[in-house]
């Protein structure tokens, strides 16, 4: 979520940052999230550190361009008047930031979901402990009254 923050707030502020990593940002958001599991459980492994990994990678977009859209939506005569009376940092500090908290609580609910269905995907396919662990395993052994009670777990 802090690499998404900081690049909707680079992309918010630096018209050259948006227009080079808007492109980039659109075309990983576009991916679905099980492109970013498989390639994370052969480079890393199959453990808690390649679930970490796809679910960042697959979630940054969502909260970078929840947060760009907060900054372009700042008011502008407030930061021209935080310009002249404030430095820089200071301006961003006081405030950019407080402007754009609701952004991040709609961006910690986005990720919140995104981490939910890679997590259990990720489990599903190269774990061996978990809720998606144990869904493929009830599931191969034809008990749908244990998969309907893990995939509770998960609403």
């Amino acid at each position: 979520m802090v690499i998404g923050i900081i690049v909707g707030i680079l992309m918010g502020v630096s018209r050259t940052l948006e227009t080079w990593l808007d492109m980039w940002v659109m075309i990983v958001l576009s991916t679905p999230g099980l492109v970013f599991c498989h390639p994370q459980l052969y480079l890393v492994g199959m453990n808690e550190l390649a679930t970490i990994v796809a679910i960042s990678v697959a979630s940054f977009p969502s909260i970078a361009i929840n947060v760009w859209q907060g900054v372009k939506g700042v008011d502008g005569k407030l930061v021209d008047m935080a310009r002249v009376l404030a430095p820089r940092p200071r301006s961003v500090e006081k405030v950019i930031l407080p402007q754009i908290y609701p952004y991040f609580i709609a961006s910690a609910r986005i990720c919140l979901g995104i981490t939910w269905k890679l997590t259990a995907l990720v489990e599903l396919l190269g774990r061996s402990n978990g809720v998606g662990y144990q869904l493929n395993y009830w599931f191969q052994l034809y008990e749908m009254d244990q998969v309907i009670a893990w995939t509770g777990l998960l609403l």
